[in-house]
């Protein structure tokens, strides 16, 4: 369905509410003034109140995901989605690659660009195993944007999908303001007039928080493809807020994404249900696709090999 990529795109948006601030003493120095400072605290405690799987303590899982629209694609496969904590293994991947192969003044220096790279801090793949016949998820055009978009989404759902360093470069390139409202906290985010043409990909973000618990109530993006907007429902589950529902609309037309949740051996809360729903517009009223996650494996170990390939 086409409203899912403009969905996963506002979600994708919450990369301004990073769950890491390991890096707040040097964040602080980039902070403009006391205003930004207190709208960037209250995407803090924005973060801080969604649950994120990881955080909990899932490192690795694989879970099969159904879809009976779905199923005509998969010859007789099932799709599964594996992910993976990597973040030890990034570090020691950036540690080697600041280390000399030799030692001595004759020992060549470690090239500048692969110091450079960021290692993947967590690994994700949506798979089809048991094929008949060609991988659909890369011969069917549908089956592939799809995968993207479940990849993306799914990132979100287990609060991965929002790197530290894309929070720095926002802060380097965007001023924040804050308005207090009603009742609410009105965080604004634009791009400083001298910020390189094309490395933000909005004009304006503006997202909207209960004052009072700091709960995402609606976050509105403007860019030079129009504006969109969404609004989240949460249902909490230990102290901590999961998304039950997000209402989505743009120029493109609407769309609503519901998730239910199951709690894993007594300790983790993950994705049972997903639907999207597509809005009235172009005839597309009624459509639906459902996921079903079934059979999660969590903690048991999955091989890097299963990511072998990913970008």
């Amino acid at each position: 369905m086409r409203y899912l990529p403009l969905a996963v795109a506002m979600l994708l948006g919450l990369s301004l509410l990073a769950p890491s601030w390991a890096q707040d003493n040097e964040s602080k120095k980039q902070e403009s003034s006391p205003d930004s400072a207190k709208a960037l605290d209250i995407l803090r405690k924005a973060q801080d109140r969604l649950y994120s799987p990881h955080v909990a303590g899932v490192k690795d899982l694989r879970v099969e995901v159904e879809s009976p629209m779905l199923a005509m694609f998969l010859q007789g496969g099932k799709m599964v989605y594996y992910f993976k904590d990597a973040r030890a293994r990034s570090i020691k991947v950036a540690q080697e690659k600041d280390k000399p192969a030799l030692s001595g003044p004759d020992a060549p220096k470690a090239d500048e660009a692969d110091k450079k790279t960021k290692p993947q801090n967590f690994l994700s793949t949506l798979r089809v195993e048991g094929l008949k016949g060609a991988d659909p998820l890369a011969a069917v055009p549908m089956m592939k944007n799809l995968t993207k978009q479940m990849e993306a989404l799914f990132g979100l759902l287990m609060g991965t999908k929002n790197p530290v360093q894309e929070l720095e470069k926002q802060r380097k390139l965007c001023d924040f303001s804050l308005e207090e409202k009603d009742g609410t906290h009105i965080v604004t985010v634009t791009p400083k007039a001298d910020a390189p043409k094309g490395e933000v990909k909005f004009t304006k973000q503006v997202l909207t928080f209960d004052a009072k618990d700091h709960k995402l109530l609606k976050m509105k993006m403007e860019s030079a493809q129009g504006q969109n907007e969404m609004a989240p429902s949460f249902v909490e589950k230990d102290k901590k807020l999961l998304f039950s529902k997000l209402k989505v609309t743009s120029q493109m037309g609407s769309a609503d994404i519901q998730v239910e949740w199951q709690q894993i051996e007594e300790k983790y809360w993950l994705p049972s249900k997903m639907v999207q729903s597509a809005g009235a517009e172009q005839g597309m009223q009624g459509m639906q696709i459902t996921f079903m996650f079934k059979g999660y494996k969590v903690n048991k170990g999955v091989e890097d090999s299963v990511f072998k390939g990913l970008k």
